[in-house]
Parts: structure tokens; C-alpha cells; sequence
């Protein structure tokens, strides 16, 4: 089941890109290579080597950002300058640079800080999402890992521990890219006016703003985590699929669903978040009329929506078991976890969602994204 339309992924696809760089680059400056440092705002920087090139036209020589106004609560579109920086090709063998980046986000240190981050301006009005992403990182940390417990006997191992702390693994892997995607790469302050400086570029301006993003380079490198994102969606997916086809293992495979489907929740709001942005951009520079954008925005969040109800209901004809009456972890027609960990992850879920009920209920769509990307 894909759940993304095509008209939020197509601008990643290598084609796509490759005949950007055919009609908007004449020409690349090989002789004068420079290391960047980009930040989509979590984490530490991703640093890679561009070459400034020479435009065509002034295409991605601007884009537009959308900032959260810190008194209204609202988006403010603004069209930012684009430094002409990009990469003169796109080699599948540089994909062990962003799954070792990943692996990087994923280490306790950063991730502590993921869910405050990805939710940042939401809770500037309510951190529930906020608080729960929180409760999934937690339970990651804190459930059985394999490597930890392959040295114990077969008998004192939990099978199911090591299939949630990998699938745990995976999930939250698949939210931290979808926050990349759905952010501007744009170039660290401290190293900003080292990469303008570089620039022999005559449309350049005098100073340049936070937030200055290579548009080119950022799209180029969003390839690569389009192509992680789409192989770790497949590979959720059909284990979720594979799951809810199969009859038995109610008990034991029920938390794990239940993050799947908590997890794409959440992705599939971003991005369709990013998919209306998009649309407005669509409109500013003229590709749709305001009408077409809408709908077609329209059409793409409809598809998805109706695709996560299929999934929801797969999930409830599963699991709908006249035994789950009461005592259950997150409350009756659930199952009971005997797994310290797994239950109070429930306990505190369902704990959250009863304080927060109200927000919930009435929690309507609101573009937040602080630097959203647009390309």
C-alpha cells in the first residue's frame, strides 16, 4: 500500500532532478569545490562538497520558505536568495553517507531532543504530539535490545522484545527523515558568510538572511533521503501488512501494530502539510492556477486519508477480540502487557490522550512547519 501520491514525490525522483539540472545549469565551476554544512534544524549538520554552477535563469536563484509569525501562530510566506551551489552528479554509491547519518540522529543524545524539535511550533500551543513522540522514543530506549540480550539462553530470550526494538528502530528512523524531507537544508549561520564569500556569482546580494538555502543542493540531497524513506516505508509496511493477515499472535503482536499505526499517523499529517505549502507555491510561481493548486492539494490529502482508513480498519478487524473486555493496558478491548516497559508506555499513552481529549477532539489542520520545504 503507498500511501504517498505522486505529486509529493516526484520532484525527489532522480529523473526529475537530473532534467532540472539539464534545462536550469549551463555550466559548473569544478575548479573551486566547497564543503557545506546544512541543517534541516535536528541534529548535528550534514556536511557535503558543492560546486557553484552557472544558471540558466534565475529559477534557483530564489525560493520560497514558510516561517512561523511568533505572535499570530501563523505561517508568513517569504521568497528567499538561493546561492547557485549544487552537486555535478548523483551517485547511488553515496548512500552509506546518509544511513551513517541517520544512525547518527538515532544515538540517545540527539533523539532526546527529536520530538521537541519536530513539534516545536505546534506546542508553542499544545505538546501533545509533542509528548507522545516523546513516549515512542522512550519506549525504544527502554525496550529489550537484541544485541544486548543474544548472549542469554534461548529460553530466557523475548522474542517479541527484539522484533519491537527493531521495528521501534525503524519507525522512528522513517519519522526523523520524513521531518528532514519536510524542512529547507539550509546552510549553518556560523558558516554562511564563509560559503557567500566563495561565491563568484554576480547575482549574489550584499548580505544574505538566516536560513539561506542552496535550492539546487537541497533538492540533489533530498534524493537520497527519498530513496531511505521509500525502502523503510516498504519495509513497514509489508511487515504490517504480513501481521494483520495473519491469524493468532493477537497478544503479541498488538503494541507493535499500534506504534505502526500511531507512527504513520503522524507521518502522513506532515506530509500533508507539506503537500499544501506546496500548493501555495505551485500557485505563487504560476505552474497551477489557485483553484487547480487547491484541488489538486485537495485530491492528494483525500487519497491519503483514504488509505490510512483502509489501514485502520484492517488494524480493528484484527484485533477486535471479545476476550479484551477489561485490565487491558491501554484500556478495555486491549490486550494485557506483562512487559513492565510496554505497559506503562500504555498506561501513560492513554493517561495523555484522557488529559488532552479536548485538544485532540477539536485539533483542526494548522501549517507549522517552521522552514518547509518547497522545492
Amino acid at each position: 500500500m503507498d500511501f504517498l501520491p505522486p505529486s509529493y514525490t516526484i520532484m525527489h525522483s532522480k529523473q526529475n532532478i537530473e532534467d532540472c539540472v539539464k534545462d536550469q545549469v549551463r555550466g559548473w565551476d569544478y575548479t573551486r569545490p566547497v564543503e557545506v554544512c546544512l541543517t534541516s534544524g535536528y541534529g548535528h549538520p550534514l556536511r557535503w562538497t558543492l560546486y557553484e554552477f552557472e544558471p540558466a535563469t534565475l529559477e534557483l536563484l530564489g525560493q520560497y520558505q514558510y516561517l512561523q509569525n511568533v505572535n499570530t501562530r501563523q505561517p508568513e510566506r517569504c521568497e528567499k536568495w538561493s546561492p547557485p551551489l549544487g552537486i555535478t552528479k548523483l551517485e547511488p554509491s553515496d548512500d552509506w553517507h546518509f544511513k551513517n547519518y541517520l544512525d547518527d540522529l538515532m544515538a540517545d543524545e540527539p533523539l532526546a531532543h527529536f520530538p521537541w524539535i519536530c513539534f516545536e511550533e505546534e506546542s508553542q500551543i499544545d505538546d501533545f504530539q509533542a509528548t507522545m513522540l516523546a513516549m515512542v522514543c522512550e519506549l525504544y530506549r527502554n525496550t529489550g535490545d537484541y544485541d544486548v540480550r543474544k548472549s542469554l539462553k534461548p529460553q530466557q530470550q523475548d522474542a517479541n522484545a527484539f522484533q519491537l526494538k527493531q521495528l521501534l528502530r525503524k519507525i522512528i528512523r522513517m519519522l526523523i527523515v520524513t521531518y528532514i524531507m519536510g524542512h529547507t537544508l539550509t546552510i549553518t549561520q556560523e558558516t554562511l558568510p564563509m560559503v557567500h564569500a566563495h561565491l563568484r556569482s554576480s547575482y549574489k546580494p550584499a548580505n544574505v538572511a538566516p536560513h539561506t538555502s542552496p535550492r539546487l543542493a537541497n533538492r540533489q540531497l533530498k534524493f537520497f533521503f527519498h530513496v531511505i524513506r521509500n525502502q523503510i516505508y516498504e519495509d513497514i509496511l509489508k511487515w504490517q501488512q504480513a501481521t494483520l493477515h495473519t491469524s493468532g499472535g493477537k497478544d503479541t503482536t498488538w503494541l507493535s501494530t499500534f506504534v505502526v499505526m500511531l507512527a504513520f499517523a503522524m507521518v502522513l499529517e506532515e506530509a500533508q502539510r507539506t503537500i499544501q505549502i506546496q500548493a501555495d507555491a505551485k500557485h505563487r510561481k504560476r505552474e497551477r492556477s489557485y483553484d487547480e493548486a487547491q484541488q489538486e492539494a485537495s485530491n492528494a490529502c483525500e487519497r491519503i486519508d483514504a488509505r490510512f482508513q483502509l489501514l485502520i480498519g484492517l488494524f480493528q478487524c484484527k484485533y477486535r477480540d471479545k476476550k479484551w473486555v477489561r485490565g487491558g493496558s491501554f484500556g478495555p478491548q486491549t490486550p494485557r502487557l506483562n512487559d513492565p516497559t510496554e505497559h506503562n508506555f500504555c498506561v501513560q499513552l492513554r493517561d495523555l490522550l484522557e488529559e488532552r481529549r479536548k485538544f485532540a477532539t477539536n485539533r483542526v489542520f494548522r501549517m507549522t512547519i517552521p522552514v518547509a520545504n518547497v522545492q
